[in-house]
Parts: structure tokens; sequence; C-alpha cells
């Protein structure tokens, strides 16, 4: 019988969107995903000369993507002159009465898939808090239950309003409460908390105690570093990239859970996920991970897989930019923890990645001359590192996950893939014009010293009838007329917060504190804490 075969890859949102079109006709299809059968991805490319994802096959003759397979059911649908009642009988007629393919790049993986390895056993470190009533749990478990309970206010102390914060005497009544446990045991309680770096004092290191000093649960702590839902104290061994591995497989899961049948992510339903606080627990194991010592393929690999995984937690935790002003704060301001320290997004691609370089209209390099993390930047940086970077626009090459092991055939891919689409790179053999992502004028300098030398530059990068035209081109010694396209700054968004600077602190001056001294104004007083 014939069949619909789709070369898929995990996580891929146009492969969902022309999954979904099928389904929604009721029309099957086999899935042969590259990510759990890579060795498939020759294959793929033997029979469409395509490396993007996805690539259908209506039995032996390719269709093409997910927009042209969209388009044809849509014709499809629309065809009233066709003899058939539905697109289903049309598959039928045309595709599965028809025997099987016979070519042997079509034929289903026989080979068990890639598997994702487990991460270490976390054995009695996991459970590591003990309620007040005797049971053990995790801190995730614990830092969602005090989400619930102390429900953090804003408070006035010494002219500055302290975001999220509660007081000692405001959670020894919300723990005695809640656990149904004396003053002296919910005390206790606290004190394990701040031990455990849970709850942090927020002024001169006060212990934890029934009084007014004020404390701030380690979640609320650091807004503007994003894996810092807990501070990482456990001691098992970790694996930077199978640790990568694990992280991008969870955030694939959420978002396949928030992505809509256009291939659209609700970003802001993905917070609401039990997995997504899962997520928010283990992406801090990062703070700890050995980067320095990685060679540059390894840094490069990880780094690369780092940055978008990044983005994507970014849009969910804080939003995305919707202006230009926007956009620059959220790349400059919003951080993550790595290896003990702090990065901004700029820091991770114009620091680490590109051997530290000028950023984009920036006036000078992105660390100075005493940054202690010049130590990990990559000392050889690849120019096709930026056919992997994906900053959450439109415009920016599709995102793929990198192996050390494999860099060169995956970041190679990565560069034939943004080349092929014409939005990306587009040969005008007529009008002598070459016309490229503006990726290739903001970061010229990783390509070529001019303008007037990206032709060649570029030209490595093409195949097909684009390579022809632009090495006639050149040999030629044509007058090539450089052309950058507008840079599309949506994002695959259908519902995501506009992202708000001022979100990223937990302190700023207040009027009341000017006003009324050093007392406390908190929104919520003891009584939010009885039922």
């Amino acid at each position: 019988m014939g069949r619909i075969t789709i070369f898929s890859a995990d996580g891929c949102p146009h492969c969902k969107r022309v999954k979904v079109a099928l389904s929604v006709r009721d029309i099957p299809f086999v899935e042969v995903s590259l990510t759990k059968y890579p060795k498939k991805r020759q294959d793929m490319l033997a029979l469409s000369d395509r490396v993007s994802t996805p690539q259908v096959f209506f039995n032996t003759r390719h269709v093409g993507g997910a927009d042209e397979t969209i388009s044809l059911l849509e014709t499809w649908d629309k065809d009233k002159k066709q003899a058939y009642a539905s697109p289903y009988e049309r598959y039928m007629a045309e595709i599965g009465n028809h025997f099987d393919p016979t070519n042997p790049r079509l034929s289903l993986p026989e080979e068990a898939p890639v598997e994702l390895e487990a991460g270490p056993d976390r054995g009695k470190e996991e459970l590591s808090v003990v309620l007040p009533n005797g049971k053990a749990a995790t801190v995730v478990e614990t830092t969602e239950l005090l989400k619930k309970i102390l429900r953090s206010g804003d408070a006035v102390q010494k002219m500055k309003k302290q975001k999220m914060s509660f007081t000692g005497k405001q959670a020894v009544c919300a723990f005695s409460t809640q656990f149904c446990v004396s003053e002296e045991k919910a005390i206790a309680f606290g004190v394990q908390l701040q031990k455990k770096q849970i709850l942090n004092s927020i002024r001169n290191g006060s212990q934890f105690d029934n009084s007014e000093h004020l404390f701030r649960m380690q979640c609320y702590s650091a807004p503007d570093i994003l894996n810092s839902y807990r501070i990482w104290t456990e001691s098992t061994v970790i694996d930077p990239l199978h640790l990568m591995n694990r992280l991008i497989h969870m955030m694939n899961q959420i978002e396949a859970m928030v992505t809509d049948d256009h291939g659209s992510i609700d970003y802001e339903k993905a917070v609401l996920l039990p997995l997504y606080n899962v997520f928010e627990e283990r992406v801090c194991e990062l703070q700890v991970v050995s980067f320095k010592c990685m060679d540059d393929k390894t840094k490069t690999a990880f780094g690369i897989n780092l940055y978008n995984l990044m983005i994507k937690y970014a849009f969910m935790k804080v939003g995305a930019g919707t202006n230009g002003y926007r956009r620059y704060l959220f790349y400059n301001q919003v951080k993550f923890y790595v290896d003990q320290h702090v990065f901004s997004f700029q820091d991770w691609e114009n620091g680490v990645l590109r051997g530290n370089r000028k950023a984009p209209f920036a006036f000078g390099l992105q660390f100075d001359n005493n940054d202690p993390r010049l130590d990990w930047i990559v000392k050889e940086p690849d120019c096709r590192l930026h056919f992997g970077l994906n900053c959450g626009a439109r415009s920016c090459p599709p995102v793929s996950t990198y192996s050390a092991d494999s860099l060169e055939d995956d970041i190679a891919m990565a560069a034939l893939s943004f080349c092929e689409d014409d939005h990306n790179v587009f040969v005008d053999a007529e009008k002598k014009e070459l016309h490229l992502s503006t990726i290739f004028s903001w970061y010229k300098i990783d390509f070529a010293q001019r303008t007037s030398e990206l032709p060649g530059a570029v030209l490595k990068f093409l195949r097909r009838m684009k390579h022809q035209d632009l090495d006639r081109m050149i040999d030629a010694g044509d007058s090539i007329k450089v052309v950058f396209k507008p840079y599309d700054w949506n994002t695959n968004a259908s519902n995501v917060k506009p992202f708000d600077p001022s979100q990223l602190k937990t302190c700023k001056r207040s009027i009341q504190g000017l006003l009324g001294g050093s007392k406390h104004l908190q929104e919520n007083d003891l009584a939010q804490f009885e039922e």
C-alpha cells in the first residue's frame, strides 16, 4: 500500500504544521524523525536535494516542505472538478491504492532510535527538604508550595520598594497555618529554607525569625537571571552535553504542548504547565557545568544550543521585545548563569561564541581586557555559527540541535539550509544583484573584510542554480550589487507578553518611603494567610 512519508525533526514547528494539515483531512502518513534517526538525513538529502525539514513525499514523488504540501492540500480542498468526495478519497486513489515505494531511501528505519541519555541519579539530594509535617520534598515541590502560601508582595523599607518580599513574621504565620505547627517549628522550617537558599534575607544577612526582617524567595531574587529558580548545590557529576540534550528535549515537550495547528506558540500558557516548573529547576544545573575547559568545537556546539534554548525560555519567562529599543534591552539585560558566571545574550553571542568581537552598532569589544570571562571565549570562531543562532525572530535560521562529534556536518547543513531559502539569499543574475539577509551586514566582519567580498564568501554556502549563477557572475568579473533584505522581527508566538525591563529589578526608589520613612507598607497583610 502506498504512503506519505515525512522527514521531520523534533521540535520543528513546520513539521507540526504539515502533520496537522494531513491529520485534519484524515490522511495517514509515516514520519521519519531525523532527530531519532540521524543517518536518514543523507537519504532525505539525496531524495529531495534539500537540507531543511520537513520534506514530504507522496509515494516516490517529492512534494516539498510544509508550505508546498499545505498549498497542495488546500488545492485538493478547493478543486470542485475533482471526482473525489474528500481529500482522503483522493489520497487513496492517487497514493494509498498504489504499491509501497521501493526506493530504499524511503524505507522506514530498522535500527533502534537514538535514545536520550538519562540524567544522573540525584538520590536523596533531590528530596532535600523536610517539611514541618515530617515529609520529604524536592526543591521544586517546596518552592511551588511556598509560592502559594506566602503570596509575596511589595514592602517599603528605607525609601526602597522591595518587590516580591515578606517579613519573617508573615512567613511564620503562613507556615503555622499551612502545616498546623507551633511557632517554634515554623521558625525552624524557615531557618532550614534559608540554609538551603530557598529563601534569602534581603538586608544584612538576617537569620530567619519571627520578626519584621524582610525575606524573598530565591526564585524571585534575581529576576534578570533566567536560571535563578534555585542555587544548584547538589554534588552529582554533570555532563554538560548530556544535560543540554535533556534540557532541549524538555523544552521541546513544553513547546509541543502549547503549539497550535499553525505552528505558533503560546508562550504565556507554557509557564502554567507543571513541566515548566521542572524545567525551571533543572536548567539551574547550568550554573555549575564546566564550560571553560571545553575545546572550541564543544564550546560552539554547546554554546549555540544554549543560546537557542535560553531565547525560548526568556520568551516564556520575561516576554519578547516589541520594538527596537526593547529588543536592545532584552538582549543586553536578560541574563543566564553558566559555569559560575553571568552572561547576557549579547555577552554569549559576541563575547563567547564570536571570540570577543564588537556587537553590531557597538563601539568596543564585548568584554574588556579585565573581564574574567575572557577565559571562556571560543578562540577560533566559525562564521557559520550565525546560521545556527536563533534570536526568536522570523528571519532567524531554524533551530537545530548541534553535537560536538558531528559539528562540522551539522553546521555545514545549517549553512546550506539557511542559504537555499530565497528569503535569506537570492541571486538575481539578470540584474547582477545578490540579495542577502541582514545577518551578513551586521556580522560582515565574520564573513569578509568588505561588502564587495561578500559574494565570494557566500558562494561556498550555495548549491545548484544559485551557486552556478553567482559563480558565473564572479568569474565574469561582473560588478555585483549587494542588497541587504529587511529583517523580519516578528516571532512565532500566538501569545507572548511584551518584555518590560522594569520587571528585571527587585527594588526601586519609593515615594512612599520618602513620605513614610522605613515603615513597612506591605500590600498583603497577615490576614491573607488565614483561610
